[in-house]
């Protein structure tokens, strides 16, 4: 997320700015470019981190925003992994059934062995909604947020961690910019 100031409404205040091609773009007081939701992106518009690694490319995103995962209090991959063994390479060792793959208990996979229902969306173990297809890369993973762990199951507090950071660069922006400003104005009484 960006660093913003904030109308009286709480809506953000965008500044303007040029992208590398002139274009006019929506970017943060530090100047990172930033979509219409406030996310940092890079030029594709995938959401990034200031450092420019990408956390959600831009075809995963569903109106600006990153997929939505608070519908799981934690996340558990294998909530959404059939059961299957691994090939020598690492993928899985997946069964064809009229045309799609299953499991070793029968059960609907895509090609990286996560549960789907017939429209391709992974779902859990339980049969609930858990990723749009859309977000999935080309070859049927997940974000790979998930897929690292970044959001850990054995926590209860990672997406809470994360937000946390996020809040405490923005705040060491903030103080960082109210001592410049202070610091040019000792300088200039």
């Amino acid at each position: 997320m960006g660093v913003f100031d904030r109308e009286k409404s709480d809506a953000i205040k965008f500044n303007r700015g040029k992208d590398a091609t002139g274009r006019d773009v929506a970017v943060d007081k530090a100047g990172y470019m930033v979509n219409s939701k406030g996310y940092i992106i890079n030029k594709e518009g995938s959401i990034c981190t200031r450092q420019g690694k990408i956390l959600f490319t831009a075809n995963q995103l569903k109106n600006g925003e990153f997929p939505k995962i608070f519908p799981f209090t934690r996340f558990n991959i294998n909530r959404v992994l059939g059961d299957f063994d691994l090939l020598s390479n690492g993928h899985p060792a997946l069964i064809k059934k009229n045309g799609n793959y299953v499991d070793k208990q029968g059960r609907q996979v895509n090609q990286k062995g996560y549960f789907v229902d017939g429209n391709g969306n992974v779902i859990d173990v339980c049969k609930k909604f858990s990723f749009d297809k859309k977000v999935l890369d080309p070859s049927g993973d997940i974000p790979e947020v998930f897929q690292i762990n970044l959001l850990r199951s054995d926590s209860q507090s990672s997406l809470s961690r994360l937000m946390s950071e996020i809040d405490r660069e923005q705040q060491v922006f903030e103080e960082s910019r109210v001592k410049t400003k202070q610091a040019k104005r000792q300088l200039g009484n």
